[in-house]
C-alpha cells in the first residue's frame, strides 16, 4: 500500500524544523538556546515567547545573545550559568527540576530538559532547553505535606488524650475496687459481729 510521494530527506527534515519552529511559537513550556561564550560564559541565544513572558521580557522581543549579567544582575546569571556547565559537564540531556523567579518576582518551580550541543570537534556550542512549569504541582505537594503534618499532630494529640482516658479509668477501676473491697470488709465484720452477739445471747 503507497502512502503518497517518495521519501525525499530534504524535504522531510524541513517539514520536521517547519513543525518545531510552529511548537517553538505556540507551546506553553518555555523553551530557550543558550550560547557558549568565551570564558566560561554564556548568553542567551533566543527563547520562545512564553519563556520571555516568565522572564519578563516582551513577547514579540528580538533576542540573540543576550547578556544575561546585565539584564539580570551576577546573582541570577550565575546561578542559572552554575546549572549550564553541569549539563556540558555531563555531556548529555538530562532533566533537573528548579525554583527560578519569574520577571514579577514570583516564584515559580520548572522540570526542565537540558541539552548540549556540541560542535564536530567536541567543542560546546549551546545549551538547549524546554521548561514545564510545574509551580501547581510544587503547591499542591506543600499543602499535602502541611496536611500530613497537622494530621500527625492530630494523631499525637488524640493518643495523648487515649492513654490520659487509660490512666483515669484505671485510677477509677482501682479506686472503685478499694471501695468494693473496703464495703466488702465492713459487711464480713458485720456479719462476724452479729454472729458473735447472737452466740452469747
Amino acid at each position: 500500500m503507497s502512502l503518497g510521494n517518495a521519501f525525499n530527506k530534504e524535504e522531510h527534515d524541513q517539514t520536521i524544523i517547519d513543525c518545531f519552529l510552529q511548537m517553538w511559537r505556540y507551546s506553553a513550556d518555555l523553551m530557550f538556546i543558550m550560547a557558549v561564550e568565551d570564558g566560561d560564559e554564556f548568553s542567551l541565544y533566543d527563547n520562545n515567547p512564553a519563556s520571555k513572558a516568565v522572564m519578563g521580557l516582551e513577547k514579540g522581543a528580538e533576542i540573540h545573545r543576550l547578556n544575561l549579567r546585565v539584564q539580570f544582575g551576577d546573582e541570577m546569571a550565575e546561578q542559572v550559568y552554575a546549572t549550564y556547565r553541569q549539563v556540558l559537564q555531563g555531556g548529555k540531556p538530562v532533566s533537573i527540576e528548579q525554583a527560578g523567579m519569574r520577571g514579577d518576582g514570583s516564584q515559580i518551580y520548572f522540570d526542565t530538559l537540558f541539552v548540549p550541543i556540541f560542535d564536530s570537534l567536541g567543542k560546546p556550542i549551546f545549551v538547549c532547553g524546554v521548561s514545564r512549569d510545574i509551580t501547581k504541582i510544587k503547591e499542591a505537594e506543600t499543602v499535602a505535606l502541611q496536611a500530613n503534618e497537622k494530621l500527625l499532630e492530630y494523631s499525637t494529640a488524640l493518643e495523648t488524650i487515649n492513654q490520659e482516658l487509660d490512666r483515669k479509668v484505671q485510677e477509677r477501676t482501682k479506686e472503685l475496687e478499694n471501695a468494693k473491697r473496703i464495703v466488702e470488709e465492713s459487711l464480713e465484720a458485720k456479719s462476724s459481729f452479729v454472729e458473735t452477739v447472737t452466740n452469747f445471747v
